[in-house]
């Protein structure tokens, strides 16, 4: 996955695991099997810190008890003028132990533009409430093995 993303910047280095998005620009990346409650959220901000969460179905629990401490996927930003970009490579068999027919995916975005009072948030989902976490309005996707071709 590759996007390229608008906004003013803020300096946003920070720690691994450190919750950004409160801070300045990140774009959120959720994904998990359609046929399991379990999923991760990945932020990523334009210095490519990042933040690695997993819920699991289970109660509420701080937002420190979710962060994942081994690194799961990785990501490369660039800024250009206009704003940043993103690559990031996020190996699906890693994350989950069996395969799935079918995954839940959400891009969200929490553009943090120097001089707005409040951030510009944004979401592939058709959210109906502001709330990324609302699986049922992800989008389902399918994905398929390439098969290497032979031109011979």
């Amino acid at each position: 996955m590759s996007l390229h993303l608008h906004a003013g910047l803020i300096a946003d280095v920070f720690s691994f695991n450190y919750p950004a998005f409160t801070k300045c620009d990140a774009f959120e990346i959720f994904l998990g099997p359609a046929d399991e409650d379990a999923y991760y959220e990945f932020h990523v901000t334009p210095s490519n810190s990042v933040l690695q969460l997993h819920f699991d179905g289970a109660n509420p629990r701080p937002l420190k008890e979710r962060m994942v401490a081994q690194a799961l996927f990785t990501s490369e930003t660039s800024r250009t003028p206009e704003g940043w970009h993103l690559l990031a490579r996020i190996p699906l068999k890693g994350l989950f132990p069996t395969s799935h027919p079918e995954w839940l995916l959400s891009f969200g975005r929490y553009d943090h533009t120097p001089g707005r009072l409040k951030p510009v948030i944004s979401s592939t989902s058709p959210h109906t409430v502001c709330n990324f976490h609302r699986k049922e309005e992800w989008r389902r996707v399918r994905l398929v093995e390439l098969l290497s071709m032979s031109l011979d």
